[in-house]
This record gives structure tokens, sequence and C-alpha cells, in this order.
């Protein structure tokens, strides 16, 4: 949310840049794209934290294969590790 905070306070920035050139009778065109990108983004993030955070217990409350004790998926891995630890690397010195 933080992120989508900081991109907002940009498209401020930005939107303010643009006024002061308009102001002072120069092409503001570059600050007012700035200040448009800046503010999708801010949505963008804004919506993505809200929809994760409405949506965080589902995601939490997934099991997993090692939270059941179900480790037929990891435990080829596990032995190939188990089996290596004979492995005596050399001396630098």
């Amino acid at each position: 949310m933080a992120t989508a905070q900081y991109f907002f306070l940009l498209s401020l920035i930005y939107g303010g840049y643009a006024k002061d050139r308009q102001n002072s009778s120069m092409s503001g065109a570059e600050d007012m794209i700035q200040s448009i990108v800046s503010f999708s983004q801010a949505v963008l993030l804004g919506s993505f934290a809200l929809l994760l955070t409405a949506h965080r217990t589902e995601i939490m409350d997934r099991n997993s294969t090692i939270n059941n004790g179900d480790q037929s998926v990891n435990s080829v891995e596990f032995r190939e590790v188990e089996d290596d630890a004979s492995y005596d690397p050399p001396s630098f010195g």
C-alpha cells in the first residue's frame, strides 16, 4: 500500500510541475503525461493491495505438502542432499 501512496504523491508532484510550467507559458505536456502514468500506477497498486487484503485468509489457509506431513513430493530432493553429505570441499590454505 505504501508504494501506491508513493505513486499517488508522485502524480501530485508531476501535476504541480505541469501546472507551474503552464503558468510560465511553457509546455507541461511531459509532466502531465508522467502525472497520469503515476496516478494509474497508484490505482493499480492500490487495487492489488486491496484485493490481496480481502483474500488474505484464503491465501494463507491453503495447505502445503510440508504442513500436512506429506513428503512424497520433496522426499527425492531430501534424499539427494543426504546422499551428497559426504562431500569434502577442497581446502585453500
